[in-house]
């Protein structure tokens, strides 16, 4: 039997990673990525995700927790605004290792009309 259900994208990336079967969540939330952090959360609380839910203390924490949960074995899923994955330090050069992990990146979408940099909502 098969459903239809209509969400937002930090709702359907929780979703994803859930269905990814994500046994390690290391995040930091921080906006706009703090909806999908908190509907991991309640999927892991409520018993729907069998994960652990890691918090940590910034995006490259998280990045570094979630390359040695992968290459301990497990799932790994994280989140990071759209700031975070610039400053990251580069992957691990091709052939050196077979880690893998699932990311989303959150970003603003800035209204029509709303120069940068002039404050707007």
């Amino acid at each position: 039997m098969s459903f239809t259900r209509m969400m937002e994208g930090n709702e359907a990336a929780a979703w994803g990673a859930k269905l990814a079967r994500a046994e390690v969540v290391p995040a930091y939330p921080i906006t706009p990525q703090t909806e999908l952090i908190s509907h991991i959360a309640t999927l892991i609380e409520n018993g729907t995700m069998k994960a652990e839910y890691i918090k940590v203390e910034g995006e490259h924490t998280a990045m570094a927790a979630a390359v040695g949960a992968s290459a301990a074995g497990a799932r790994v899923f994280t989140a990071s605004s759209s700031q975070g994955p610039p400053w990251e330090p580069p992957p691990p050069e091709p052939g050196s290792s077979r880690l893998a992990a699932a990311r989303a990146s959150a970003t603003w979408r800035r209204p029509s009309g709303c120069p940068p940099a002039s404050g707007c909502p």
